[in-house]
């Protein structure tokens, strides 16, 4: 919209990565500069860590395209992996021959790796592992990660590995079962945010790029106010720089200064990224209620929203009192959902998440943040709470005909992670989805669309026991639960056939394959349809 105004030939502060505007600061240099040593050593683990939007992938690309011919690598993007896929992804990256129809084990694996390995070193190659997003590695694929650092000759290691990721990374490997691999880490690096002096350097390169230099000038009291904002963070940098060169487009000013960027902060209705958290890390043992409070900061930038008209609004939008009801537009609601996007920690979004959908089934945790931290993965937690546990391929519709509340993994595409959100309603045109417990946010279908990839993970419980029932008593069942639904007879005493066929029809309304066959999703859907159980609900009948 503004480009043309200030002479751009592109968007100057893009939100999605782009190799030609890469700015490396002092910082980034310096843990470059620790990245090669670190290689050279060839030694044990290399760990950069920085909050999220310090550029940590930018960097991590940056390394990878710099290894000389002598240097082969792996990159791993998304460590949500089992060990077994872990190795597979290495092995592929590598080159190494893989039939994906081969159910090859784990120690199988392992070992054409290690040969792969002593092969490429007699040939005077040396192999790097990077891991991005490390944070999100499970126990049991760091201890994988560990035994791949175990192969090497008499001599030196054949394989070094990098680890990149938030500070949660360095908490990870503090605990005490982890102290193996911690005692093997040879290089560490924290990755700053940009000082002031940088973020104007990063501005300016930016606008240069775009070829914008000279018909567009940020003040020094607009420096001042966007690095109060984003605290150095390269990626709130670029939202309230973009947002910013919008509302200097609309007051026809080739001068960006210290009002027009307040006015692009009061627009995107947040505080400062850096402040909460840094806040946040001073405060003691909390409350309850202090504790979610806490927990609203980390999942999102501590923004308070409020309900008006439909949509969740920010602070910033609330109309004073008395004052006429203000106009929000699906933009507005889109930009402030990806501001939220961006901000969230895919770990920690994930166990909040969690906790939002076992409150749905009135599982209520004690303890706040500490509680929420301590959560393991949703399989173990349906165990702990005797729940079922399915991950589905789905869609809204299909998630509106189960009727169950579920967990989205979601993502902005200016990130590599996979975030975590639960959704608690939907209706004909918008959802209500949860950052935490207390943390909601109405968002129409379609900006929902934009970020969700498609995957739900749902919690369900058995009430009946049917997994290990014969097939007789799960029809039994079936036919009970249909009558209900009125896809049966409720006097009749319907042959096996009759269910089948019920059964086929209800599939085909929940949208799965008619086969008959009453799996776990057909269950799932009979016990949140058929009534007479304690379910919770996206939408009451």
């Amino acid at each position: 919209m503004y480009e043309a105004f200030y002479g751009f030939r592109e968007k100057p502060f893009n939100l999605t990565p782009d190799p030609k505007f890469l700015y490396l600061s002092g910082k980034h240099h310096e843990a470059f500069a620790h990245l090669e040593f670190g290689l050279r050593q060839r030694g044990g683990f290399i760990v950069v860590t920085g909050e999220v939007g310090t550029g940590k992938t930018t960097l991590c690309r940056y390394f990878l395209e710099r290894l000389d011919e002598s240097t082969l690598s792996a990159f791993i993007l998304y460590p949500a992996l089992g060990t077994t896929e872990l190795l597979r992804s290495v092995n592929r990256d590598l080159g190494i021959a893989y039939d994906s129809h081969d159910k090859k084990s784990d120690k199988e694996l392992i070992d054409e790796l290690h040969d792969f390995l002593l092969r490429a070193r007699e040939g005077g190659k040396n192999t790097v592992l990077v891991i991005d997003e490390a944070q999100n590695l499970s126990r049991d694929v760091l201890e994988q990660v560990r035994l791949i650092s175990n192969l090497e000759t008499a001599t030196e290691k054949l394989i070094q590995i990098v680890l990149i990721g938030q500070p949660e990374l360095n908490d990870m490997l503090a605990q005490r079962d982890l102290r193996q691999l911690a005692q093997r880490i040879t290089t560490r690096y924290h990755l700053n945010p940009l000082s002031r002096s940088e973020m104007t350097q990063y501005i300016r390169h930016r606008l240069a790029v775009a070829g914008g230099i000279g018909r567009v000038d940020f003040t020094s009291g607009a420096l001042l106010r966007i690095h109060g904002f984003s605290g150095g963070i390269p990626r709130l940098i670029n939202l309230v720089c973009d947002r910013a060169l919008l509302a200097g487009y609309v007051l026809e000013k080739s001068e960006i200064d210290r009002l027009v960027v307040r006015r692009a902060v009061r627009e995107l209705g947040t505080a400062p990224a850096q402040s909460v958290r840094r806040g946040l890390r001073r405060l003691g043992p909390l409350g309850a209620r202090a504790a979610w409070l806490s927990l609203t900061a980390i999942v999102g930038l501590g923004a308070v929203y409020l309900a008006r008209g439909g949509v969740l609004l920010p602070p910033s939008a609330r109309a004073p009192s008395g004052s006429a009801e203000i106009a929000i537009t699906p933009e507005d609601v889109n930009e402030h959902f990806q501001l939220r996007l961006l901000t969230l920690s895919p770990e920690i979004s994930r166990k909040a998440a969690s906790a939002v959908l076992l409150e749905r089934w009135g599982i209520r945790l004690g303890g706040g943040l500490a509680a929420i931290s301590a959560l393991e993965d949703m399989p173990s937690l349906a165990e702990r709470a005797a729940l079922q546990y399915s991950e589905l391929e789905t869609s809204l519709d299909q998630l509106q005909a189960f009727n169950l509340p579920a967990v989205l993994e979601v993502h902005h595409p200016s990130r590599e992670a996979v975030l975590f959100l639960t959704l608690t309603g939907l209706d004909s045109d918008s959802a209500i989805v949860y950052f935490a417990p207390g943390d909601f946010f109405r968002v129409p279908k379609s900006v929902l669309r934009q970020f969700w990839n498609g995957r739900a993970r749902l919690f369900w419980r058995d009430f009946d026991e049917l997994e290990s029932s014969d097939i007789p008593r799960r029809l039994a069942w079936a036919g009970a639960r249909l009558a209900t639904l009125g896809m049966l007879p409720r006097e009749s005493n319907p042959t096996p056939g009759d269910v089948l066929d019920a059964v086929k029809k209800l599939q085909e309304r929940v949208h799965l394959q008619p086969d008959g066959d009453l799996g776990q999703e057909t269950r799932m859907a009979l016990y949140s349809l058929s009534g007479g159980y304690r379910v919770p609900r996206l939408r009451e009948p």
